[in-house]
């Protein structure tokens, strides 16, 4: 058995959910198929739950018009009867009339809300699929990655995820359509495993299963040394161990989702990233090979802010105070992408989030805050020294660290 994930930019259109089929029915193998929102349908719903929070319902029901719209345009390209995700939209104009939900954390709003995306795209692939003769069954992942209550960014029960994947592969087909990105927690609630979270979804089932290989078919060729909509000279890598992967997703390589590694590697299971658009195409493979790296690796993360925090009695920075400090960030979920301390100070490099101004307030009752934004870390793996002048000339450095490897630097964004 081997899984096939498909991104969101490769069923955003009829073309491709045919071009779905015409790669799964070449497979031979027993197959689970995981697959995204459509195209930009994530960022449409989050909008739609935005004016909801705002109580602006009529631009919600217009918005969320619009998002069937979408999935009821491409239904109509591939000859399919809509009928089948009437009851999919029904229930989000459900969400949105019903006051129980607009009772509840935005964090469990958002979870129960945009799965929608996902549910609607698996919808009508696997019944794209059944048109074209090629027999499939659809699994809701809310019922069967079973996870803890922690919305927007849920924790995996590895064990029951396993009993409840083996339980639904009895149903006894030799392919299975499903959705990333979407779990449930041991009460029914919704969970989402993080934005961008579908690479994760489909490591977790081939962990459970131990399948032969994961395969993320994408928009580009492979693993890049840099993002080639950034660089010009960025080049496909051919082969990767699972360490440095690892690295590359956390400094913020968008390839792969930072949790996508250790279930393969836990089991020992190749990952390959191939092209979505060209068979030709060899893609990366990332496997437990420990080959020798020279190339280098230039990775942008993007939307940062550096924060400067010091006690307001212009005390030493003490354990007690970086303590305090870092356990309010994950209070607040602000991950912590660079840091640096000096007597005084604490300088932070954070993503901007929808709590940020809430996060600083409550900062701010403690200690002294002060922050720039529109910032972006750029990390360097096997850097040179013509390399790193180049990426910083002209450009405001805010922070910058190095190992003998690899430099990052807090830069001003263009």
């Amino acid at each position: 058995m081997i899984v096939y994930k498909f991104g969101g930019a490769s069923v955003s259109s009829d073309v491709g959910v045919k071009r779905v089929y015409e790669i799964v029915s070449k497979c031979d193998d027993k197959l689970i198929i995981v697959v995204s929102a459509m195209g930009k349908t994530t960022n449409k719903l989050e909008e739609v739950l935005e004016k909801i929070t705002e109580k602006d319902f009529d631009s919600a029901l217009s918005m969320c018009q619009d998002v069937l719209q979408f999935h009821t345009d491409i239904m109509n390209k591939l000859n399919l009867q809509t009928i089948f995700v009437d009851h999919i939209y029904n229930n989000m104009i459900e969400f949105i009339k019903d006051d129980k939900y607009r009772e509840k954390e935005y964090e469990y709003r958002y979870d129960a809300f945009v799965s929608f995306g996902e549910i609607l795209s698996s919808t009508i692939l696997s019944i794209y699929l059944t048109s074209q003769n090629y027999v499939n069954k659809m699994l809701d992942m809310r019922d069967i990655i079973i996870t803890d209550s922690s919305f927007k960014e849920a924790n995996v029960d590895m064990n029951a995820t396993t009993q409840r994947i083996h339980r639904a592969m009895k149903l006894g087909f030799n392919v299975y359509v499903t959705q990333g990105f979407i779990a449930g927690d041991i009460d029914g609630n919704t969970t989402t495993l993080g934005r961008e979270g579908s690479d994760y979804s489909a490591a977790i089932i081939a962990n459970a299963l131990y399948t032969n290989s994961l395969t993320i078919w994408k928009d580009v060729d492979g693993v890049y040394n840099a993002d080639p909509k950034e660089f010009c000279d960025a080049e496909c890598i051919a082969q990767l161990p699972y360490a440095y992967a690892v690295e590359l997703a956390f400094s913020g390589a968008q390839i792969i989702h930072p949790k996508t590694i250790k279930p393969l590697e836990n089991k020992n299971i190749p990952l390959y990233v191939k092209s979505f658009s060209s068979d030709s195409s060899e893609g990366t493979i990332i496997n437990s090979e420990n080959i020798t790296i020279t190339s280098p690796f230039l990775i942008i993360k993007k939307n940062q802010i550096l924060m400067t925090v010091k006690p307001k009695d212009l005390s030493f920075v003490s354990e007690y105070f970086i303590s305090d400090i870092t356990r309010m960030f994950d209070d607040f979920k602000q991950c912590i992408n660079m840091v640096q301390i000096s007597a005084v100070s604490m300088s932070l490099s954070t993503n901007s989030s929808r709590h940020f101004d809430e996060f600083v307030a409550k900062l701010s009752e403690k200690y002294v805050v002060r922050y720039n934004d529109g910032l972006e870390i750029l990390t360097i793996k096997n850097f040179n020294d013509e390399l790193l002048a180049r990426e910083k000339k002209g450009r405001s450095i805010y922070l910058e660290q190095r190992t003998r490897t690899t430099v990052k630097l807090l830069r001003r964004g263009n």
